[in-house]
Order: structure tokens, then C-alpha cells, then sequence
């Protein structure tokens, strides 16, 4: 299964990735933000800190095997 995923990680482009990791944390921020403001949703408002920063260390982490090139 993570070869699979590694293959399909590198024969992505990598600004398409770059944008949907940006748009999914702002997404996140904005929609914790929203309940915050309207009280609702508090256990998604508490744990939107962890979110965001899982999803910052997933998309460095698939940076990275996006980067490597394939060993021979």
C-alpha cells in the first residue's frame, strides 16, 4: 500500500498538492473561526489547533517523498 502511495505521490504535480493542503488548513481555519464566533461546535473549535498543525506535518512529510527521487 505505501508503494502505491509513494507512485502516486511522485507522479502528482506538486503545486496541486501545495494548493490542496493550503485550501484544506485554510478551509479548517475559517470554519473553526465561524464556530468559534457563532458558539457552536466546540469540540471542532478545541481541536482545530491539532488539525491544523497534523495537516502542516502531513503536507511537509508528503513534500518530502514528493522531493526524493526514486532509488533505482
Amino acid at each position: 500500500m505505501s508503494k502505491y502511495l509513494e507512485s502516486l505521490l511522485q507522479g502528482a504535480e506538486p503545486s496541486i498538492i501545495t494548493e490542496i493542503f493550503f485550501w484544506l488548513i485554510v478551509l479548517c481555519l475559517f470554519v473553526a473561526v465561524y464556530f468559534r464566533k457563532i458558539g457552536k461546535g466546540h469540540v471542532f473549535v478545541n481541536y482545530s489547533a491539532t488539525l491544523l498543525t497534523s495537516l502542516g506535518i502531513l503536507g511537509t512529510f508528503i513534500g518530502i517523498v514528493m522531493g526524493n527521487p526514486e532509488e533505482p
